[in-house]
């Protein structure tokens, strides 16, 4: 327990001197002092004195750290009267053999060695620094015109760095930061520990991860310019040229002014222009492309000649124009159908039954309409079917007669048609005696128009 000095020294007249002797081994608080058992120290356990006795060299004062820590504290001094001060590069060690700062030695050996005094040292600085300007042969302008010589022949401790890039002093590969750095190795620049270029002095190899960009030079046996990469003789190449045109991209056997001539041409657009195309043996074979409708091996498909390796050939498989004249006589063309099976009933004078709606081009139009008449009971009569265009009016009709009793009948009718080049609508329009009469009526159903056009 700790107690002031005051306080001790009024129980001290009523104690034993085994009973002191005791109580002084206990902390004892001194103003600022903390006393303990084997140490002397401030208040904040910063500095102090220890009488800690081990088998080694003890710390008797030290100061920059906790009692606890003092055998590391920037500053101490040993029983056998070794020291040591400061920290990092800026130590000062006394080992009873040796004086050194920062690890380097100043007084090493036996007591014979000598300082070198202040005056000494600072003609040798002098004389340094002059044999390091003159080396350098620095210029007023601060511009190196010598030679900086960095000799490393075994591993790559030495060098020119920038930065703080770091690399494997054994193999030279790089480990770690950014810069740039000049090894035995070659040239290295580094990001975040990756390489991102190198050129090694050993091999000449190169690596760039970025893009790299040159107005022009040679690569091997190729010219890059501007705006191409040819080959030396200037007979092919590729060109980066930039017109309001489809440009030549790819060409051979011309120079690179007389691309757009020349005799293998490829433009941006996929236009290909070559003089002539030999394949192997005389033979083109088509047996490695795949779909339908690709020629036999070595068929002739030139426009002289029928084609007769193409399936599915017609007449005009080799003729390069479509006039009348190529198609047949009375070819058509279905413009739209339609068809309904349900029955509908046939109300009064005209119904329309079935209708559909087609363009037209301008030439002859054939209808084909037809329906199925249900009679169920009623008069006899005729029931009709009539074909109409709207706009026109009736085209043409057919009639069948139907007797009194329940029957189905059957009308069709085709007609041909001339209407200009348009947008139509036909109809079937249905009549029968009966239409619109109860108990007796009529129906129509299977109803069905189709619509084509001829070609010639």
């Amino acid at each position: 327990m700790a107690a002031t000095v005051s306080t001790r020294i009024t129980r001290l007249q009523a104690i034993s001197p085994r009973q002191v002797a005791t109580n002084l081994q206990a902390d004892l608080t001194i103003g600022d002092f903390r006393l303990g058992a084997d140490y002397m120290r401030d208040a904040a356990n910063s500095f102090g004195l220890a009488s800690t006795v081990t088998a080694g060299d003890d710390v008797r004062f030290w100061a920059g750290a906790t009692f606890a820590n003092r055998g590391t504290a920037p500053a101490r001094i040993y029983e056998s009267g070794n020291f040591s001060f400061g920290t990092g590069t800026k130590t000062l060690v006394w080992d009873g053999s040796d004086l050194s700062l920062g690890g380097a030695s100043l007084v090493a050996g036996t007591a014979a060695s000598t300082v070198v005094s202040n005056a000494a040292a600072g003609a040798a600085e002098a004389g340094a620094l002059a044999a390091a300007a003159a080396k350098l042969a620095k210029a007023g302008g601060d511009i190196l015109t010598g030679i900086i010589d960095v000799q490393q022949t075994t591993n790559y401790n030495a060098a020119i760095r920038t930065g703080d890039i770091a690399w494997n002093t054994t193999t030279g590969a790089i480990t770690g930061g950014s810069g740039v750095a000049m090894t035995r190795l070659g040239l290295i620049g580094a990001a975040a520990g990756v390489t991102k270029f190198s050129i090694n002095a050993t091999t000449g190899a190169a690596l760039f991860g970025g893009e790299l960009s040159a107005p022009s030079g040679s690569i091997g046996g190729f010219n890059l310019g501007a705006d191409y990469l040819r080959d030396a003789a200037n007979s092919f190449g590729m060109a980066a040229t930039v017109t309001g045109g489809d440009d030549v991209r790819f060409w051979a056997g011309d120079t690179f002014a007389n691309r757009a001539t020349a005799p293998f041409r490829l433009t941006e657009s996929g236009a290909l222009t070559a003089a002539s195309i030999t394949t192997a043996a005389t033979t083109a074979t088509w047996a490695g492309v795949s779909g339908s409708g690709k020629p036999a091996d070595n068929a002739d498909v030139t426009a002289a000649n029928t084609a007769a390796g193409i399936a599915s050939q017609g007449a005009l498989a080799t003729k390069n124009t479509t006039a009348t004249a190529d198609i047949n006589t009375d070819a058509a063309t279905e413009l739209g159908s339609a068809y309904t099976d349900g029955l509908i009933n046939i109300d009064g004078g005209n119904t329309s039954v079935q209708s559909i709606t087609v363009t037209t081009h301008g030439y002859p139009v054939v209808i084909l309409g037809d329906y199925s008449v249900n009679e169920v009971g009623g008069n006899a009569g005729t029931a009709q079917l009539q074909i109409y265009r709207d706009s026109f009016g009736t085209l043409s009709g057919a009639q069948v007669g139907v007797p009194t009793t329940a029957s189905v009948y059957s009308l069709s009718k085709t007609v041909a048609d001339s209407p200009a080049a348009g947008t139509y609508t036909y109809r079937i329009y249905a009549t029968t005696p009966n239409a619109g009469s109860s108990p007796f009526y009529s129906q129509a159903h299977f109803r069905s128009l189709i619509v084509w056009e001829k070609k010639r």
